[in-house]
């Protein structure tokens, strides 16, 4: 058996998917390694014929299914029923949904800025300059 080294980066065990599909129609993500989700490609298959990439995924939705566990409970400690905890489910304002979504864009502003498309990361490395 290989070992590699710990501080390298990660192997994924598994590849995944995202599958929705609507009747004969189905957007597939195909999640690729070291590709950040939104940049991910997003696949929109129609079914034409029987047995073909559609029918794949539909397959392989139709084998999770199957083979899924029940789903897990919310802990009603920290999900109380909205019957028990009214004020914990009411719509919030606009001017909450603002204030916290500049506090996550504090929270995250590091992260942030060293994050950017990949297009400018390699016009960078071909000028010769590495990404920081």
């Amino acid at each position: 058996m290989a070992t590699r080294d710990s501080s390298a980066a990660p192997v994924p065990d598994e590849s995944f998917n995202t599958i929705l599909r609507f009747d004969d129609q189905m957007l597939v993500t195909l999640h690729l390694w070291a590709t950040p989700g939104p940049e991910a490609p997003l696949i929109h298959l129609q079914r034409r014929a029987e047995h073909g990439l559609f029918d794949q995924f539909a397959r392989q939705l139709d084998a999770i299914y199957d083979e899924a566990s029940d789903p897990i409970r919310a802990d009603p400690d920290l999900y109380p029923p909205p019957d028990q905890n009214p004020q914990r489910y009411q719509p919030g304002t606009k001017q909450q949904a603002e204030e916290r979504r500049s506090a996550i864009q504090q929270r995250y502003a590091g992260e942030i800025a060293r994050s950017r498309p990949p297009d400018e990361a390699r016009q960078e490395t071909r000028r010769g300059s590495a990404p920081s």
